[in-house]
């Protein structure tokens, strides 16, 4: 939530009208703050739509995968022109994993990296819950949790209905 466009405009915003009310004619705090502003603002967006298209529990396609790159890539880009290059800080070990590792991650796995997080299993338990109130007809709950499991498989990994063996018939009791 804190990454919505509204939010971060607000939170990057804050210092500049803060500086308006106070000092007014402070022309040249008033430039650098702007200038701060446009910066963090284009940052955290960056990060924003980073992170939309890799914290989920979604399937990714190859192309999901090159929009992600294409992302970070402006990410990290923008993130040493605004921090580094300011020296205000380095490339932290988790700029190093976003922009080595994660992409190459995301098309071993195929999916987005929701499940490694917590909020990922937040995701998971309020689809299984939504799912439950979807089978809570099934009386025998054994039955229903089986499939509450299956429509769960079929929605993160859609490939794996087409590999589903099929059933086979039981012979008679009078065979």
């Amino acid at each position: 939530r804190a990454l919505k466009t509204t939010v971060v405009t607000a939170i990057v915003s804050a210092p500049l009208q803060t500086l308006q009310s106070r000092c007014p004619n402070a022309l040249p705090l008033l430039q650098v703050a702007t200038s701060l502003q446009e910066k963090y603002h284009g940052l955290l967006t960056s990060y924003a739509a980073c992170r939309a298209l890799f914290s989920h529990c979604n399937t990714m396609s190859a192309e999901d995968t090159d929009k992600l790159e294409t992302c970070i890539s402006t990410f990290l880009q923008k993130c040493r022109e605004v921090v580094v290059s300011q020296q205000l800080g380095h490339v932290t070990p988790k700029l190093h994993l976003l922009e080595n590792h994660v992409v190459p991650f995301i098309k071993r796995l195929g999916v987005g990296l929701g499940l490694l997080a917590e909020q990922g299993s937040e995701s998971i338990h309020a689809k299984f819950n939504a799912l439950d109130r979807n089978y809570h007809s099934i009386p025998n709950s054994l039955q229903r949790l089986r499939a509450i499991a299956e429509q769960h498989l079929v929605c993160t990994l859609p490939h794996h209905e087409a590999v589903r063996p099929s059933l086979r018939k039981r012979k008679s009791a009078k065979q």
